[in-house]
């Protein structure tokens, strides 16, 4: 911190939450870590905007979203897709209704990565998965279009030789007859593509 002038740097995240001058914590740590690293701060009185995926199942993230409830505090997940300007444009017309009656969506959202099992795509132990990393994005990019959850899911998945789904189909029903088909990937290229 010395070498680039930054005027605060801390030796842990106690000594972080604990300085009554930070008012809200980015958390980008590795996604296991997501749930605890999250708690220490609303503990702490602090706001959080968490990178993706919130957490690592539904249990803990409605132990922290009621965490800050509690505690009135401001609590997000990171996903920086939503605020790029094509993004913010499509909800725009989608509100304005310029965009009419959205009946399909199609979304991809996949890469070749190297091999390292070790590393956080591939290893379980890090939250390692093409759903967990590459998935989201074309399921938040559904679940804003749409603005529901879905009443049916259909999914196969490859999982790799270290556990991990490195490539994941889903199929999303909803009221109307409205669908969703997502694909994600961490070893496999796709078009990277969103309609």
């Amino acid at each position: 911190a010395s070498k680039y002038d930054i005027p605060r740097a801390y030796g842990s995240y106690e000594e972080l939450v604990s300085d009554p001058e930070v008012d809200v914590v980015y958390i980008a740590t590795p996604h296991p870590l997501h749930r605890d690293n999250v708690m220490l701060c609303l503990q702490a009185g602090k706001s959080v905007l968490c990178e993706k995926p919130f957490t690592i199942n539904e249990d803990e993230l409605e132990e922290l979203v009621s965490a800050a409830r509690e505690r009135k505090l401001f609590l997000m997940e990171a996903m920086w897709t939503r605020f790029l300007p094509p993004i913010r444009q499509v909800r725009a017309w989608l509100k304005d209704g310029l965009i009419g009656d959205v009946r399909l969506v199609k979304a991809d959202f996949g890469f070749r990565s190297g091999w390292n099992p070790q590393g956080r795509l591939l290893n379980p132990e890090l939250g390692g998965g093409a759903l967990l990393d590459a998935g989201i994005y074309p399921v938040s990019f559904a679940s804003m279009i749409f603005g529901a959850q879905p009443g049916k899911i259909w999914s196969t998945a490859h999982i790799g030789v270290t556990g991990v789904d490195e490539q994941f189909s889903v199929v999303l029903s909803y009221e109307s007859g409205k669908t969703a088909s997502l694909n994600g990937a961490i070893r496999l290229g796709l078009t990277n593509e969103a309609y």
